[in-house]
């Protein structure tokens, strides 16, 4: 497959990836699909972050951010037990949950004739995803709604001749 790259828009191919995957994912977990949302006003998730990035035939990174009240209320049904919101345990959890997205991500891709290999799953602060985001990086925030609030999913793609800080393996 031929992949066309749009130095000011990330594909369809990489969104509908992202998108499919945590319906998916979600809805095996949780026993119900979240919600989709309209992101036109939607502001910065506070809670706990994980990104994944993802490299081979196209180039991207996925951030799951889940706010703090949504982590303690999905935490019991993904682990089977209450985790303490101030406990590495609930950091550990957003990167398992990240994990299992990105290897659906990956099968999505590669049924596309895409070949991605992806990164382990690393936490990070806000002063991190500002230091992130100052990268020349196409970005696209797609808001899902469950249970108890409102969670992000954040694709970028470098622009042309742009980079992302690590690569799976380094």
């Amino acid at each position: 497959m031929t992949f066309n790259y749009d130095n000011d828009k990330i594909s369809s191919e990489i969104i509908n990836a992202n998108t499919d995957s945590i319906l998916y994912t979600f809805k095996n977990i949780f026993g119900k699909e979240p919600n989709l949302e309209n992101n036109s006003n939607k502001k910065s998730i506070e809670g706990f972050s994980a990104v994944i990035e993802f490299t081979g035939d196209t180039d991207f990174n996925t951030i799951l951010s889940i706010p703090k009240k949504l982590a303690i209320s999905i935490a019991p049904k993904f682990c089977g037990f209450d985790i303490d919101c101030d406990s590495l345990n609930m950091k550990d959890m957003v990167c398992e949950l990240i994990n299992i997205v990105a290897s659906n991500i990956i099968k999505r891709m590669s049924n596309k004739n895409l070949n991605v290999n992806m990164s382990l799953p690393t936490t990070f602060s806000e002063h991190d995803y500002a230091q992130l985001l100052s990268i020349d990086l196409n970005s696209e925030k797609l808001y899902f709604s469950m249970m108890d609030g409102v969670f992000v999913v954040i694709v970028s793609t470098a622009k042309l001749g742009a980079s992302f800080i690590r690569k799976p393996g380094n």
